[in-house]
């Protein structure tokens, strides 16, 4: 019988406008591991050091080796050199050498974004392993790579930590705002197909990178692939990034609610709004 405690959410918070509730990574134990979902960029990791209280983790489980996802691997590693590295096989060459991660990464975040994730340590390659060589009992691993082509998604007991295979949630009270992340290079079929895989799992729970957890449901789903296509659609047709988010408001009841963001969540938002818009224009 496995046994699942937590999972705790940290808020990898940043000093930059709107960066609260949006970089987050996952704790919990299961089968009597601690494991550690996502750590964050290397600025970040001291935060999460110390929601750890102490405790030593087994395993660092990454969605993806995005640099607000997996950026702090390396320095986590440091601290915990015990600690094995669960990532789709065709991206740990990037964890062994980060060269080329970080000059892709600066081109679409920019110096400043970069700048306060912080340097990118490499990750020994003793430490890494695909998820079928990980020993990882009762976990389930799903191929997800809408969102980038070495994503994948957790199943564990009864929650779903689905990285950003739907795409970006912020936590509203009584209103659902969700939208796409689309970062180039894009494929809607893929994109669409990881909806449909995760759409078939049975769970009670659904976890975001960015962020927090909802109870499962098939509407959840549903919404997110009636979103992607009315997107692509608009923004194709549009051609133009602020006519297209002005359509998109009106259209998309998900994404409607940027009206109730906060002020400096909406100032963070355009910025990777503008990562979608270019994603979808490109693919």
């Amino acid at each position: 019988m496995s046994s699942f405690k937590g999972p705790k959410v940290v808020d990898l918070k940043l000093p930059l406008v709107g960066f609260r509730e949006f970089i987050s990574s996952w704790i919990f134990e299961f089968d009597k591991k601690l494991f550690i979902l996502d750590p964050g960029p290397t600025n970040s990791i001291p935060l999460l050091i110390k929601e750890l209280s102490n405790r030593v983790p087994d395993y660092i489980l990454l969605t993806h080796i995005h640099i607000d996802h997996a950026g702090g691997t390396g320095s986590l590693c440091e601290r915990f050199p015990n600690a094995k590295v669960v990532c789709f096989e065709k991206a740990q060459k990037h964890l062994v050498d980060p060269t080329q991660l970080i000059i892709g990464s600066r081109e679409v975040a920019g110096d400043e974004l970069m700048d306060v994730y912080g340097d990118v340590l490499p990750v020994s390659k003793d430490k890494l392993f695909n998820p079928d060589d990980a020993s990882l009992e009762n976990i389930i691993v799903i191929n997800t790579p809408g969102h980038a082509s070495h994503h994948i998604s957790y199943i564990i007991d009864d929650y779903v930590f689905c990285g950003e295979s739907l795409g970006i949630r912020f936590p509203l009270k009584d209103k659902t705002y969700l939208r796409p992340a689309t970062p180039p290079p894009f494929k809607l079929d893929i994109y669409q197909e990881s909806i449909l895989r995760l759409s078939k799992v049975k769970a009670k729970h659904l976890l975001f990178a960015h962020f927090g957890m909802i109870d499962w449901s098939e509407e959840i789903f549903d919404l997110a692939y009636e979103q992607i296509n009315l997107w692509v659609h608009v923004i194709k047709n549009n051609q133009d990034f602020e006519s297209s988010l002005l359509e998109l408001q009106d259209k998309d009841k998900l994404f409607s609610s940027f009206k109730f963001l906060d002020k400096d969540i909406q100032d963070r938002e355009r910025i990777f709004l503008k990562n979608t818009f270019d994603g979808i224009m490109k693919g």
